[in-house]
């Protein structure tokens, strides 16, 4: 239905009047489903009210000292109480609902003194945007002094809906519901666009790197989540996801019925080509002539999967799978190109052959039973190491253990470099049980990290971190290469940050997918998660690290012509920095 914005103030005072005398006893409880609130179809004065609506609503979710309490309200059922109000208010009325609704969580005691130094302090900076709270041409005055006061309440303890992670500092969104599939009428479409824009705003530390600005997002999804109706909700919130610009965003309606063809392929210089099923020793060729994956061999082109082109699968993976730049896109399409969404049991898979092209249908496995393969992938001894010349060393991070660390610097004294292959993700954390024991003459600092401020949303305080206990004489004195590619992510980024922090570091390789720091769940309505870096990560200078990737030391791309030689043209040009 249409929606009407033009009640008259007289049914909109009683409205209010009548929402005011029973909200006690509705701020406590789980909300029924479903909302009731289902409309199709907006304008722009109800969009306008509804973007007030969630700025407001998640400013004192997040800032007002009621909700720093066990007994907080439930924000939840407080949302969908203020909807339909909200949504059919002239401009005044809805702000008048709101500065209700505040007035009545409790009065705060404001504390500019005690959020002084979050706020001036040279290693602090505030992430989110508070211009809106000071625009009273669209708050009015009354409603902008209550936000501006609220900033700086005092707020004591920790906040209901986020807290630190367990051993960790990043933000873990805790009391949040899922709610299930069969409620996702508008008004908990609009709850997941509000709860997702809101932590966003405040509690992510790359909020600033985003392609669309984050306030632009809002308005744009309050009208599309409406529109889509329940059958479009996943798809539409993929899309918002994406606009995260972050490879840690993942999101789990992607997974919910995958099911994977036996055959895996790589991006190399923009074709993507089926990959070896097994490990061959460094320095030998990976070709072979044997169907890896059959009837599939190694060097096939992927052309198509189910008639969809490749440049298909690109397209729609950049429009619904959030991605920190070009090297994720491909990471990222490569994954999905062979797996199905509908839980098929077979797909089709078109491919090119010395210049012919081929068909092959492929029963599709479970992703407990899809196979996992790494590309290059080589024969290691039980250290997950091998030794390329006589003075150089190779150790393969997938399968590093820190109960095998005292080992590995064992193997590689005498030598004059060591190659840490990070195109996978490490087994265990190397950072300080590794590098910082072995490989740092004095107390150095890899990174810095910032971290939330938790009493202040949105206000991130930076840290250096170190890594090395004083100093070492004993340390490794030779040369420490990271090997890193459109796979590097995550800690695997950070492990190559931190080689480069060491004398003799640096990296060799291609961009990389420009997603550090511990991740955070979100719940979002429909039964869904998705995830956000949950951390700032720098370089020492104060660098970015996020969407751009690790810094390339020495360049290296893999050619089409050299994989198929066999060659391992990146791991070419580590070897030859280390004989130079």
């Amino acid at each position: 239905m249409k929606l009407n914005s033009y009640r008259t103030a007289l049914i909109l005072l009683i409205s209010v009047l009548t929402f005011w005398q029973c909200s006690p006893k509705t701020d406590k409880q789980t909300p029924t489903r479903p909302s009731g609130f289902n409309i199709t179809e907006t304008d722009s004065a109800t969009t306008a009210n509804l973007e007030m609506l969630a700025r407001v609503w998640g400013f004192t979710k997040y800032h007002h000292p009621a909700f720093y309490s066990r007994t907080a309200p439930n924000a939840d059922s407080v949302f969908f109480r203020l909807m339909p109000l909200v949504a059919e208010a002239s401009a005044q009325g809805c702000r008048d609902i709101l500065i209700e609704w505040i007035d009545n969580l409790g009065e705060f005691t404001p504390n500019t003194d005690h959020y002084k130094d979050a706020e001036t302090s040279t290693t602090n900076h505030t992430e989110c945007n508070l211009s809106w709270i000071y625009d009273t041409s669209k708050l009015g005055n009354t409603l902008s002094e209550r936000l501006i006061s609220m900033r700086h309440a005092d707020r004591r303890g920790t906040n209901y809906y986020v807290a630190p992670a367990k051993g960790a500092s990043n933000p873990s969104f805790r009391n949040e519901a899922y709610y299930p599939a069969d409620t996702l009428d508008t008004g908990y479409r609009l709850l997941a666009l509000f709860r997702y824009w809101n932590i966003i705003e405040y509690y992510s530390p790359n909020r600033h790197l985003t392609d669309r600005p984050w306030d632009e997002v809002l308005p744009l999804y309050i009208e599309r989540l409406i529109t889509c109706g329940p059958e479009g909700y996943e798809t539409t919130i993929a899309e918002l996801i994406t606009e995260l610009d972050d490879s840690h965003a993942t999101f789990s309606g992607h997974f919910l019925h995958r099911r994977y063809a036996p055959v895996q392929a790589q991006f190399i210089d923009g074709h993507l080509i089926v990959i070896p099923s097994q490990p061959t020793i460094p320095g030998g060729e990976f070709t072979s002539t044997q169907a890896a994956w059959p009837p599939m061999q190694f060097g096939d082109e992927i052309i198509s999967v189910n008639n969809t082109p490749i440049s298909e699968l690109l397209a729609s993976t950049a429009k619904s799978v959030s991605h920190s730049n070009e090297a994720a896109l491909y990471t990222r399409t490569a994954q999905a190109a062979t797996a199905t969404q509908d839980g098929a049991d077979s797909t089709t898979i078109t491919f090119k052959r010395n210049g012919i092209q081929h068909t092959a249908t492929l029963a599709t496995l479970p992703a407990t039973q899809a196979p996992k393969v790494y590309f290059p992938l080589y024969k290691l001894n039980e250290l997950g190491m091998t030794m390329l010349t006589p003075t150089v060393a190779y150790l393969d991070a997938l399968y590093y253990t820190n109960a095998n660390s005292n080992a590995i610097i064992k193997a590689i004294q005498g030598t004059s470099a060591l190659i840490v292959d990070l195109r996978r993700y490490p087994n265990e954390f190397m950072i300080y049980n590794f590098f910082g024991r072995h490989f740092v003459p004095q107390t150095i600092c890899n990174a810095i990290f910032t971290y939330p401020t938790y009493d202040l949303p949105g206000c991130w305080q930076a840290q250096p971190n170190n890594i090395g206990n004083g100093t070492n004489p004993n340390s490794y004195k030779g040369r420490v290469i990271a090997l890193v590619n459109g796979n590097t992510i995550s800690q695997a980024e950070y492990t190559a940050m931190t080689i480069q922090s060491l004398p003799n570091g640096c990296t060799v390789g291609s961009m990389t997918m420009g997603a550090d720091g511990n991740i955070s769940i979100i719940p979002l309505p429909g039964g869904f998660q998705t995830a956000i870096s949950g951390l700032g990560v720098y370089y020492p200078d104060g660098s970015e690290t996020q969407r751009c990737g690790i810094r390339i030391d020495y360049p290296a791309t893999p050619t089409l012509e050299g994989v198929l030689a066999g060659r391992d043209e990146v791991l070419e040009r580590a070897l030859q920095i280390c004989l130079e």
